[in-house]
């Protein structure tokens, strides 16, 4: 493994601390929309530590051994920049990773695909399958959930007649359809992206990956 390999990964586990990165990992691998996140990440990293530094109050409250270590991370955070900004130029437009989706990434008559796993509810009748459809305004709409009518029946309950779904916005489990279209016809980038949410609750991706395989 290469310097600048080993690099590239540090970059991006500082960011996305969970993620599981292909043994050949470059950072044009992330594509241009997380590249943009990650370089926002280092940005503010930099801007955080200048507002320290440069503060009048800080030459009485920092030792000059922990100035030092500020200029130096914040060299770094500049680098770092620097370097995601020339792999963006080399990289394509991929699907954002789900879990810094902003909460307006979703609007009303949105087309999607959602994945409607099996978790035990017995009113589930699509289970572990995708099913299409749109999105609605529905409770808390742009506050970080989202509604969706699905063009099939997927459930026995009540909600929109059996048709009724619903999401936190940075839940894999719901995808713009050409985020989906991207990632059923790019495994190696599929496996990266929905192995990246150990923290959600209740989310297994190995029958997400088992329903795209059979796509």
């Amino acid at each position: 493994m290469t310097n600048q390999t080993i690099n590239a990964r540090n970059l991006v586990t500082e960011y996305l601390r969970n993620i599981e990165l292909p043994s050949d990992f470059d950072l044009p691998f992330l594509g241009t929309e997380n590249l943009g996140n990650l370089a926002g990440y280092y940005l503010t990293k930099e801007t955080m530590i200048a507002c320290v530094t440069g503060s009048p109050q800080s030459e009485m409250d920092i030792s000059k051994n922990e100035l030092n270590q500020l200029d130096q991370e914040q060299d770094e955070a500049f680098n770092s920049v620097q370097i995601i900004l020339t792999a963006m130029k080399q990289a394509e437009s991929k699907p954002l990773f789900a879990t810094t989706r902003s909460d307006r990434w979703f609007n009303d008559g949105d087309e999607v695909v959602c994945f409607t796993q099996d978790d035990g509810d017995e009113s589930l009748l699509k289970k572990n399958a995708f099913v299409t459809g749109k999105v609605v305004a529905g409770c808390k709409h742009h506050e970080g959930y989202v509604s969706v009518l699905a063009n099939e029946k997927v459930h026995t309950g009540d909600n929109q007649s059996g048709h009724g779904l619903s999401f936190d916005t940075r839940d894999p489990r719901i995808m713009k359809v050409r985020d989906y279209n991207y990632l059923k016809n790019h495994p190696d980038y599929l496996k990266m992206w929905i192995t990246s949410y150990p923290d959600l609750l209740q989310f297994n991706p190995e029958p997400m990956l088992q329903a795209f395989a059979e796509q």
